[in-house]
């Protein structure tokens, strides 16, 4: 998996986290993801990745979170 995907329940969004480092077989980097995303949110403004939304240091209370999640996001 080269993300970690999920919701919350106070907020009507999907979080995509690209992971910094990947389990093999996959053989692509933290930024080859971030471009690939960026070229379909290019030219897919009107399918699944019409809305999309960049977010660097983004911060939330820690209270939001599962403790699985938690789990997952810091692997």
């Amino acid at each position: 998996m080269v993300m970690s995907v999920f919701t919350l329940p106070s907020y009507n969004t999907v979080f995509k986290i690209i992971k910094d480092n990947f389990s093999p077989p996959k053989e692509v980097t933290h930024q080859e993801v971030k471009d690939k995303y960026k070229l379909v949110s290019q030219y897919d403004r009107i399918g699944r990745m019409a809305d999309t939304q960049e977010f660097d240091n983004l911060i939330f209370p820690l209270d939001r979170f599962s403790s699985e999640l938690i789990e997952e996001l810091v692997k």
